[in-house]
């Protein structure tokens, strides 16, 4: 049996926005998610634009063409809704792309009937990755004109006959497809997840950051080197400066013989260029010839170890939290499945024995059993929804009058 999933949460910056509106319509050159084949990106569709849009541009306008409120709009308030309908592999498997695109037809116009086709942003139908799905945006504007997410999205009921409400919209088109488990059954692995990919993250940024050392490091030692290797050019080139050979009178006061002293005679330009030139060998002598010796390229080498021991460390850990948090997806799957045959199988039972045998029976095994009476509660309440939201409001009207 395969399931109608529709999942839906409030994008809380205009920065965000962007970031959806590049995944949607595929704008980034490179992407983290393994699962695309860029090759198929061409078959991907959008039901409600012909054009690929500024979404946050496309927020503001419809705003100014739907909103009716009167007051000013916080510029902190959530102006954008993003959702995914889809279902699983199974479903689309056994499918046509005509039939597939029918289906995401029958999903927008749910998406019109329950937030207005005017609100409606976008539909993006994926089908270059693992599963066909469509992404789709809301601006959250309430039938009466104000500008809501709280009052749209609602709270975790709300999400819950959201859910119901679609699976029984595709199942009146006739999508044998039973409702998709909630966020509260399934959230320990979304939990678990999260907390992968943020590790994922945290090790890539620590590779990256030292990846930018020893970059930076080499980038150091070149920059070194070629202004080293120019100074030394400089320094072998010949002093050509032009000069005078300095003398003096000899004899006496009407003589008029000279004689060379040994100095010399130079511009004062000529001087300071001289001058430059020997300080820049003072500069460089000591960096020079730590440099030339063993003593820099032991320094490189031992730093160099040091960083590729930190990266093997790095990803040592990450490869073991990657196998431990697949190994406990793999169990919270498994108890998913078995959670799913269990409720059809209490559900077959309570028709074929009745409601009353059926209660009592369930009272009798797990009399002696507290983790046995959660699970039978969680599986009823599944299957009666309606009698234990009833029994919850009559104890919560009891407690009221005791009061």
């Amino acid at each position: 049996m395969s399931y109608s999933i529709v999942r839906v949460s409030k994008v809380k910056s205009g920065t965000n926005t962007t970031g959806i509106q590049k995944h949607v319509q595929r704008e980034n050159n490179n992407y983290e998610n393994e699962d695309i084949d860029h090759s198929k990106t061409y078959l991907n569709y959008d039901l409600v634009n012909d054009d690929k849009q500024n979404f946050n541009k496309l927020i503001e306008e419809k705003i100014e063409q739907n909103y009716t409120g009167g007051r000013k709009i916080r510029t902190d308030a959530v102006k954008h809704i993003d959702g995914l309908i889809t279902s699983d592999n199974d479903f689309f498997d056994n499918q046509t792309p005509e039939d597939t695109k029918q289906f995401f037809e029958h999903a927008k116009d749910f998406l019109e009937r329950e937030y207005g086709k005017d609100n409606l942003l976008y539909a993006t139908v994926h089908m270059d990755e693992k599963t066909p799905h469509m992404h789709y945006g809301v601006v959250p504007i309430t039938d009466d004109g104000r500008l809501s997410a709280k009052e749209v999205v609602g709270n975790k009921k709300a999400l819950t006959e959201f859910q119901d409400r679609f699976n029984e919209h595709v199942k009146q088109r006739g999508y044998d497809l039973e409702r998709g488990q909630s966020r509260q059954v399934t959230n320990a692995k979304h939990e678990q997840m999260s907390q992968y990919k943020q590790k994922t993250e945290y090790h890539k940024q620590e590779y990256e950051r030292e990846s930018q050392k020893t970059d930076h490091i080499k980038q150091k030692n070149d920059k070194l080197m070629q202004e080293y290797q120019k100074s030394l050019e400089t320094l072998k080139k010949p002093i050509n400066f032009p000069y005078e050979q300095e003398t003096e009178k000899v004899g006496g006061l009407f003589n008029k013989e000279v004689q060379e002293t040994g100095n010399v005679v130079i511009s004062q330009e000529d001087f300071n260029g001289f001058h430059k030139q020997i300080e820049a060998a003072q500069l460089i002598k000591d960096d020079y010839e730590y440099i030339k010796s063993d003593e820099a390229l032991n320094d490189l080498k031992n730093e160099n170890s040091r960083l590729k021991e930190e990266n093997k460390s790095m990803f040592e850990t990450l490869t073991k939290a990657n196998e431990a948090l697949e190994k406990r997806n793999k169990q919270l799957d498994n108890a998913n499945k078995l959670f799913e045959v269990l409720r059809e199988i209490f559900k077959k039972l309570e028709q074929a024995i009745g409601r009353n045998k059926y209660r009592n029976l369930m009272n009798d095994v797990s009399k002696d059993n507290g983790r046995m009476i959660q699970v039978i509660q969680t599986l009823d309440k599944q299957i009666h929804p309606e009698e234990h939201r009833e029994q919850k409001n009559n104890q919560e009207r009891g407690r009221g009058m005791s009061r």
